[in-house]
């Protein structure tokens, strides 16, 4: 079961379920409990800064990419995301494959915003969901995001409090 609080609601996987082929693959960005979800319909690689969490699900294909300082992300967004030779070697280099991006990481202390200043490592004409965009962080990366890739941003409706937004 999914708690609704620490990882995707079930409004989200509900949301995937309909607008997701199974078997099509999530490329997600932190892993947690939401990622046991995830597996049972679709094909999932998790980029994962905490090693506690790699390999928890053993039906997902873990890209273990430490958290380190990064001089381009400003102070008041947090320095600190995901190492850039792991995803240069893992996402860039390997041409990895996948029909939709969810960016659920890094967490506190590491920043989202590494997402915005490193778009270039990934495919976005696939679609994009940025969870917890309740966060006034969130949601100004996904207005960042939309106006970089001039995409159509929808929040569906999320009865728990907690919101995700998809830019398609």
């Amino acid at each position: 079961m999914i708690d609704e609080f620490w990882t995707i609601t079930s409004t989200l996987l509900e949301y995937l379920k309909q607008n997701l082929p199974e078997g099509k693959t999530i490329l997600e960005l932190g892993s947690g409990k939401g990622t046991e979800e995830l597996v049972k319909n679709w094909k999932v690689y998790s980029i994962e800064h905490d090693s506690k969490w790699v390999g928890v699900v053993p039906q997902t294909n873990y890209i273990h990419a430490p958290l380190t300082p990064h001089k381009a992300l400003k102070r008041h967004e947090g320095t600190l995301w995901y190492d850039r030779r792991v995803l240069t070697e893992q996402i860039v280099k390997s041409n990895l494959q996948y029909d939709l991006i969810l960016v659920d990481g890094p967490c506190p202390p590491g920043s989202r915003a590494g997402f915005f200043k490193y778009i270039d490592y990934f495919n976005t004409n696939v679609p994009l969901i940025f969870d917890d965009i309740n966060r006034a962080k969130d949601w100004i990366l996904l207005l960042s995001i939309q106006n970089k890739l001039g995409k159509t941003i929808t929040v569906p409706h999320d009865s728990h409090g907690k919101a995700f937004g998809v830019l398609s």
